[in-house]
């Protein structure tokens, strides 16, 4: 992306009669200027920090086609509250790395592993739903003992893992 001046974007569903299906890795990489994007509904994947450090970025549609967002794409972004449609199913490694303004995220029931990093450095993060019985934590995806609560189901691993780290632990 090399516009300038723009602090909403919207990226089209079609470019020269084809389907607009991904954004490439880096493409926006640390754009200060965008506040919020409008994503169409034939997107299908978010490649390798697309969006990393536009610490400005704080709202965007998150569309039912859209199924994978890859690794530290909304690191240090300026987002506060998250949520996901249920057809979401890969959250990939340090996706909200360092976004200090993020306060509340909800996941889909697809989503099944929190890797590495995920919500390290959320200084501000109160609240992730994970309404996913059988979903995997890494033990580096939260901070420990951050006051983060997680909300989940009763008897997953969800529980487990928030008791083990410190946190604080909510039935879905």
């Amino acid at each position: 992306y090399f516009g300038t001046g723009h602090k909403k974007v919207e990226i089209p569903a079609v470019v020269d009669g084809l389907p607009v299906v991904s954004i490439n890795e880096k493409c926006f990489e640390d754009n200060k200027e965008i506040e919020s994007l409008v994503l169409p509904e034939t997107l299908q994947v978010i490649h390798y920090r697309a969006f990393y450090g536009c610490e400005n970025l704080k709202s965007m549609n998150i569309p039912a086609s859209l199924t994978k967002i890859l690794g530290w794409d909304f690191a240090h972004t300026g987002f506060v509250n998250v949520s996901f449609p249920e057809t979401f199913m890969v959250l990939d490694y340090g996706m909200f790395y360092g976004c200090s303004s993020l306060e509340t995220v909800t996941l889909s029931s697809a989503i099944d592993y929190l890797d590495e990093n995920t919500f390290r450095g959320c200084d501000n993060l109160k609240k992730v739903v994970i309404p996913c019985a059988t979903v995997d934590i890494d033990i580096k995806a939260f901070e420990a003992e951050s006051g983060v609560v997680l909300v989940g189901v009763k008897g997953s691993y969800t529980e487990k893992y928030a008791k083990a780290m410190g946190l604080t632990f909510q039935e879905y």
